[in-house]
């Protein structure tokens, strides 16, 4: 669809009416469809300019009032053009600007950054208008039923849109928003980016309920906040810690369920067979086809499923009030509150959540997580970068600061500053050590066979294995540690050794990769031949299968000391099943840092060492 058309969408939101046709729209008649054509004294204001709105000066921003019909005719499809969401009255000297003591009524709301920071699952409202603003980003805006006078109503109605993640806080405040047009163009991209209109539909129009309900937003009033605050300042004398509030230990939803025998049986996956507490309504009253979902990324208060036609009218809300539970028990996730003054109690409280996760450890000074490559489907250790942290911490906790202006505690994103001294910390209390990979099962240093995969705290080990693979006798007898051997001589049978010591130190080789991980040194194994094409590649091939079921990666042979270093600790970081180097012309030079990692269990050093200034 070009961005000059909206398609007008049947008001029924299952389905599209087909017998709507495509209408040709510009700026001038997006705008008419908002706020109508005949203006009184208040008016909405228009920007507009060209280059990176993150970089032009705040004269940019001031804009001018939108005189109606006749007006905008002076903008190009190349500039950044926006429009308020309100309308604004203009003030004694006759000027219009985007001041909330100038607000006279909220039109529209938006959510922003759908596709990229929120996931386009969380239009559970179908939209008015959705326009692409940058590559697979869409800003969706909801048109009211009747524009909002009271200002109070509307900074709670977007601040609940901002707070459930669906769009950002703006620079001066809710009321104030701006929203891009549908001709237009984005400055921040290079080539700028022409904006597209995805779809429209200004017929759905919908009430401050209908939204809250739609989007599933929590509308916080400054009375309830009061409320909520002193029996959270209760909680608080008890626990004694004002920035953390541990995660629920059962969730109050299920609970409440099980109480009132509405719960039937989990289904797996976060999923529950339940009883629909409007079950009267299904036909017959049958009892059937009902399920609770628990929170998780993409429905953070849980979600409610139920197959009878009654329920379109209905969601997760519903059962929350129905239950009685608010919203931040339902979300089942601790909160962390970030306090001017107490940034190591904050840091603190982050590392802790971030423990609970199951899937972030420390190893070598560093916050690691482990990582399957799905192109080569290797798994490897990764160490985590600070901008992945913060998304990370955002997963962990529900993070809040408090607003004054709405005289509570609002959620937010984990600051920059908070991660960056996560990130930066070399020692860390509560994320277990990773001591490297194991992908098959392993002895213990008390002699005991780990056959589990996942993380063991015993070992500080990660098992990346299918343990249904593996066939291990309780209590083997010699008989079968010789058929192995015969099974082991049979696969080296092709190989044309010079001595039986060479076979010996090839068998060593296939036993050592099949035990490494229960072992704190290893040597190293060098393979030699006097002519090509003599099998040294393959036997180390060979040799490598008994270690990883990914085939190997051969390196060069470093050339001196330094590189060795290097490269050895990028290496050993990523826990590697198997350091291969290949094509050597000459003999093993014996580096000091190879000599290092073969006869210490542990290496330290900088990969960056000659790059600091």
């Amino acid at each position: 669809m070009s961005n000059e058309s909206m398609t007008h969408f049947s008001s029924d939101q299952s389905e599209t009416n087909k017998s709507d046709e495509t209408k040709p729209i510009d700026n001038i008649s997006f705008l008419c469809e908002l706020f109508g054509e005949k203006l009184d004294e208040a008016r909405p204001i228009v920007v507009s300019f060209e280059g990176n709105p993150s970089t032009v000066p705040a004269n940019k921003w001031f804009g001018q009032r939108w005189g109606g019909t006749t007006s905008l005719m002076n903008l190009s499809a190349n500039s950044n053009n926006y429009f308020s969401l309100a309308m604004f009255k203009p003030d004694d000297a006759g000027q219009y600007r985007r001041r909330k003591s100038h607000f006279q009524g909220l039109y529209a709301v938006m959510l922003d950054d759908i596709g990229s920071k929120a996931s386009m699952e969380r239009l559970t409202l179908p939209p008015s208008w959705l326009l692409e603003t940058s590559p697979n980003n869409y800003q969706a805006g909801y048109l009211l039923h009747e524009p909002l006078i009271n200002s109070k109503t509307a900074d709670q109605l977007i601040n609940a849109i901002i707070n459930a993640g669906l769009c950002d806080p703006g620079a001066n405040g809710p009321t104030t928003r701006l929203a891009r047009m549908p001709i237009a163009a984005n400055g921040k991209h290079e080539p700028p980016f022409t904006c597209r209109m995805e779809l429209g539909s200004p017929e759905r129009r919908y009430s401050v309920q209908e939204l809250v309900d739609g989007l599933q937003l929590e509308i916080v009033e400054k009375d309830r906040s009061k409320r909520e605050k002193s029996h959270l300042e209760q909680t608080h004398q008890i626990d004694g810690d004002a920035v953390w509030i541990p995660r629920p230990e059962e969730n109050a939803v299920i609970t409440t369920l099980r109480q009132r025998n509405l719960y039937k049986a989990p289904l797996g996956s976060g999923k529950h067979d339940i009883t629909c507490p409007w079950k009267n309504e299904h036909t017959n009253a049958v009892d059937n086809g009902t399920a609770y979902f628990e929170p998780d990324d993409n429905w953070p208060i849980g979600g409610l499923k139920c197959l009878h036609g009654h329920f379109a009218h209905r969601n997760i809300r519903d059962l929350l009030r129905m239950l009685d539970i608010n919203i931040r028990a339902a979300r089942m996730k601790p909160v962390i509150r970030i306090i001017a003054g107490d940034i190591h109690r904050v840091v603190d409280a982050a590392e802790c959540e971030l423990a609970q996760l199951k899937q972030f450890y420390q190893r070598g000074g560093l916050i690691v997580t482990v990582f399957s490559d799905p192109c080569t489907c290797e798994t490897q250790i990764q160490g985590v970068p600070q901008h992945a942290l913060v998304r990370a911490l955002a997963g962990a906790a529900t993070w809040e600061r408090f607003d004054v202006r709405m005289d509570s505690w609002v959620r937010t994103d984990p600051p920059g500053r908070h991660a960056a001294v996560l990130f930066d910390s070399c020692n860390y209390r509560h994320l277990p050590v990773l001591n490297g990979l194991a992908r098959q099962p392993y002895l213990r240093p008390d002699g005991s066979l780990m056959a589990t995969a996942g993380y063991d705290s015993i070992t500080g080990m990660f098992g990346v294995f299918d343990a249904r693979k593996f066939l291990i006798p309780e209590e083997p007898s010699r008989n079968d540690a010789e058929a192995a051997i015969k099974l082991l001589e049979e696969l080296l049978s092709e190989f044309n050794f010079s001595t039986s010591t060479d076979r010996s130190a090839a068998l060593a080789a296939i036993l050592t990769a099949t035990i490494r991980s229960s072992l704190a040194l290893a040597p190293m194994f060098h393979v030699r031949a006097h002519t090509v094409g003599s099998g040294k590649s393959y036997l180390c091939e060979l040799t490598t299968a008994f270690a990883t079921p990914q085939r190997g990666t051969p390196t060069t042979f470093p050339a001196d000391d330094e590189e060795c270093r290097k490269l050895l600790l990028a290496e050993l970081l990523k826990a590697p099943a198997v350091i291969e180097f290949d094509n050597l012309t000459g003999d093993l030079v014996a580096h000091k840092s190879l000599c290092t990692s073969l006869t210490s269990e542990f290496m330290s050093g900088c990969l960056w060492a000659n790059d600091h200034r």
